[in-house]
C-alpha cells in the first residue's frame, strides 16, 4: 500500500512537470512585465500611446483644466499627438486600467491584461480577445 502511494506521488510529480514544460498550466511561460518599462511613446501600426512619468496639464472642451498621465491617438484618423485623446493610468499586476477623458470630461474606463512588458515590447487585451502589440518609440 505504501509503495502505491508513492508510485502515484511520483506520476503526479511528473505529470505536474510535463504539462508545465508544455505550457498547458498557466503562467507556466510567462513573458517579462516591468512596470518601469511603461513610461514613453509606443506604437501599434497607425496607433500610438504615449504613458507619462509625471502628470501633464489637458485643457477640456469647457475650458476646465486637469492633470492626466497618458494618451492615445490613430494617425489614420487624422489626430495628431497634440490632438490625442488623454486618459489616466494603473497598472497593478497584470491589470491595466485606462480611464479615458472625453473632451467634454465624461470618464470611460477600460480594462486590460497585459501579457508582456519589456524595454521595447509591449502587449495587453481585453476580455473580447482584442489583443494590441506596441513596440517602444521613444523612452520620453
Amino acid at each position: 500500500m505504501k509503495t502505491r502511494k508513492i508510485h502515484i506521488s511520483a506520476i503526479l510529480v511528473m505529470m505536474a512537470i510535463s504539462l508545465a514544460s508544455c505550457g498547458l498550466i498557466p503562467g507556466g511561460d510567462k513573458k517579462e512585465i516591468n512596470p518601469a518599462n511603461i513610461y514613453g511613446k509606443w506604437q501599434e501600426g497607425t496607433l500610438y500611446e504615449r504613458y507619462y512619468a509625471d502628470s501633464i496639464e489637458y485643457v477640456l472642451q469647457s475650458g476646465d483644466t486637469i492633470m492626466v498621465v497618458g494618451s492615445t491617438w490613430d494617425v489614420a484618423d487624422s489626430v495628431t499627438e497634440q490632438e490625442a485623446l488623454p486618459f489616466n493610468w494603473s497598472l497593478t499586476n497584470e491589470t491595466l486600467l485606462q480611464t479615458h477623458i472625453m473632451f467634454n470630461g465624461a470618464l470611460v474606463p477600460k480594462t486590460y491584461t497585459v501579457t508582456e512588458l519589456s524595454s521595447n515590447t509591449f502587449v495587453y487585451h481585453d476580455d473580447h480577445g482584442v489583443e494590441h502589440s506596441f513596440t517602444k518609440v521613444t523612452t520620453n
